[in-house]
């Protein structure tokens, strides 16, 4: 799946009363002035684990905006509803009862394919309601590949397989975390702490990283007509990145990184409030380099919600530092960074339960932080990396339109087309045509449209999705992939009785780059066949890249090819 996809199944925690910039709310923002709404990240997919810090990002964050939108993973089941995780096993709430009690859900899988790779993978969720206002949670996931990968070479201007392939690759990823939460009658007590580690070796290459984070959160939840509302949350995490080959001369690089956001103000009658978030974020390096980056956001703004109407408006005041030399750490190392961007966002229901009208603008700076990267990209090699993070990404401003609504429960929809400027744009460049490297040289104008739909009834699930992005003024050092033109995705799902669960889909994206480094087309079809014993017991088999495809969610690193996987899913 594509990355905003992904992220709008996986979610992380929203702040009640605050329009995030990273998004296009809509509906979301009529909850802005009910602190006792909270959607929180508990939905989990199966193998491809990702465990999302809490910490909601206070402005644009450069790999979330617009850039290569791809989550890398071989893996991927993607498919069947034996792999999904109920939505609420954060409050360890039994849906659709809301009777609250323990919940345990399991997953796992082993596999095969083209030249006898081994894959596997496990995730397992685990909530615990602990007295009337205490849960507890505890979860963890694997995913594991050993084979061999084609070699591709860019020669002909084309990335094409080489006839040669990497033997014995190894590219293993496991999470593991706690969180919790403590409710009283007028606020709220949260926490986490989390592990990321990956393990990749790819001829002489090999990575070893391991990241620790740990995060605490407090909130207001009062239902009086006037009261003052607050919310704090602080994040910590620590990784380490060992990469050697033979003759680098990097070695790896320790990376602290933290995240604050604190929102307060008062509500007058439900419906008005002023809010003011202040944020922080920041990464200090040591080891490969010495090098320290921090923005500080500081966000007023009024909301409305009352009717129809949902209204959040104010500016954003937003600066980045850093203590390298200046012109290293600007985007294009010639423009700084903005201190000054809108905020604001407009949403109208025009057909009551259907049909809601939205429009935007909004903005940020960007870090573009180490470890970010290495999650995204397992594979990357050093190349400019170690030293690219320290460009911010700008996007002066973004305005958006934005169409979405609800048919009953058995359709949704959403449409939206979005324009704006970036400078710093996080993409790969060529410095030959061998090497791949992350750069954050370019400068551009963008247009994006997007849609998407969902459908479900008894014994049917359709899910489409997709993204057009044209970017144009471009300017940059030359030999920068540009993101694909056209990507998306879709799926159906058909269910014989409950029983048997039939899934086939596909993931897709067009040729990206441009003269001469051009990567083609591809698709990735996948299928699955579950069959549930009952409701705490199913087996399934489930295969990808079906039409065997030289698929590349980054440069010249070619994902597996056709495979194969069994497994079993548990729910106690």
């Amino acid at each position: 799946m594509g990355k905003k996809n992904i992220i709008r199944i996986l979610s992380v925690w929203m702040f009640a009363a605050v329009l995030p910039a990273a998004g296009f709310p809509g509906q979301a923002s009529a909850q802005s002035l009910n602190p006792t709404v909270e959607v929180t990240r508990r939905f989990e997919t199966s193998l491809k684990e990702i465990h999302k810090s809490p910490l909601a990002l206070s402005a644009l964050d450069s790999l979330m905006s617009g850039t290569l939108d791809f989550d890398y993973s071989v893996f991927d089941r993607g498919l069947g509803e034996g792999r999904k995780f109920i939505p609420n096993a954060f409050g360890a709430v039994n849906l659709p009862s809301g009777k609250k009690e323990p919940v345990f859900l399991f997953d796992a899988g082993l596999g095969t394919g083209a030249a006898f790779p081994f894959l596997s993978h496990a995730a397992m969720d685990l909530a615990l309601p602990i007295g009337k206002n205490f849960s507890l949670a505890v979860y963890g996931s694997h995913r594991g590949y050993f084979g061999n990968l084609s070699q591709l070479s860019f020669d002909t201007g084309v990335s094409e397989k080489t006839g040669v392939e990497y033997n014995d690759v190894i590219d293993m990823g496991n999470s593991a975390g706690i969180s919790g939460k403590y409710s009283w009658k007028t606020g709220a007590f949260r926490f986490g702490v989390d592990y990321y580690g990956i393990m990749s070796r790819q001829s002489a290459a090999r990575r070893d990283f391991n990241s620790l984070s740990g995060t605490i959160g407090v909130s207001s939840c009062r239902t009086d007509a006037d009261y003052f509302y607050y919310r704090a949350d602080v994040g910590y995490s620590y990784s380490d990145d060992r990469y050697s080959y033979p003759g680098a001369a990097v070695s790896g690089i320790i990376e602290n990184k933290a995240d604050a956001l604190v929102s307060i103000g008062p509500v007058f009658r439900r419906h008005h409030g002023v809010i003011a978030d202040i944020g922080l974020r920041f990464a200090a390096y040591s080891g490969y380099r010495d090098l320290t980056v921090a923005a500080v956001d500081f966000v007023p703004r009024y909301h409305y919600s009352k009717g129809r109407w949902n209204i959040a408006a104010g500016v954003r005041f937003s600066v980045c530092f850093t203590d390298a030399a200046a012109s290293a750490a600007m985007p294009d190392g010639t423009n700084g960074t903005n201190w000054i961007f809108p905020s604001a966002d407009v949403s109208f229901m025009a057909v009551k339960d259907y049909l809601w009208l939205g429009v935007a603008a909004d903005g940020g700076n960007g870090l573009n932080r180490h470890s970010e990267l290495v999650e995204k990209y397992p594979f990357l090699a050093p190349g400019g990396i170690y030293g690219s993070f320290q460009n911010f990404t700008v996007t002066p401003y973004r305005l958006s339109f934005k169409l979405s609504g609800r048919v009953r429960s058995w359709l949704s929809y959403e449409a939206h087309v979005r324009y704006g400027r970036q400078r710093g744009m996080a993409t790969f460049a060529m410095a030959d045509a061998l090497t791949p490297y992350m750069s954050y040289t370019l400068s551009s104008d963008f247009f994006n449209a997007g849609t998407s739909l969902s459908f479900s009834s008894k014994t049917v699930k359709v899910e489409a999705g997709f993204e057009y992005d044209d970017y144009f003024n471009v300017r940059g050092n030359g030999n920068e992939l540009l993101p694909p033109a056209v990507r998306g995705n879709g799926s159906v799902e058909y269910n014989w009785r409950q029983r048997v669960f039939i899934s086939v889909g596909a993931v897709f994206s067009g040729k990206w780059g441009t003269a001469p480094y051009v990567i083609p087309a591809w698709v990735d079809l996948r299928a699955e066949v579950e069959y549930r014993f009952n409701e705490k017991f199913s087996v399934f088999v489930s295969g990808g890249n079906l039409l065997n495809d030289t698929i590349q969610y980054q440069p010249l690193q070619a994902v597996s090819g056709i495979n194969f996987m069994a497994g079993i899913g548990l729910k106690l």
